[in-house]
């Protein structure tokens, strides 16, 4: 997936977005993996939509599958729900409970 300026710009928006660059790795391709970590957030947003689970119900749990090396996809969803977030990757760097949020943890 290429770089599409609608979702690095809908990314660079979210008041979560410094706490994303700084706590997760975005140094392969840094556009490319934040269209495609967005892309995956849309998408489950409008999913939720049409199930109802809300953004602010912490008992809503997320399996984000393929995360890569660090959870930057989780992270994401972690950072804008209050749903418990699970990232899991056989790459995967850091296991346990990410720094990022309490409710995100990593899994190889």
């Amino acid at each position: 997936m290429s770089p599409t300026p609608i979702y690095i710009n809908r990314f660079l928006s979210l008041s979560v977005a410094p706490d994303l660059l700084s706590g997760v790795s975005w140094t392969t391709d840094p556009g490319k993996e934040i269209t495609e970590s967005m892309a995956a957030h849309a998408a489950l947003m409008s999913l939720a939509g049409h199930i109802g689970a809300e953004c602010d119900d912490p008992l809503v749990s997320v399996l984000v599958v393929g995360d890569g090396t660090t959870p930057r996809t989780a992270a994401l969803i972690a950072l804008t729900t209050a749903w418990r977030v699970a990232s899991v990757d056989p790459a995967m760097k850091r296991t346990g409970v990410h720094p990022l949020s309490k409710r995100l943890v990593c899994h190889r």
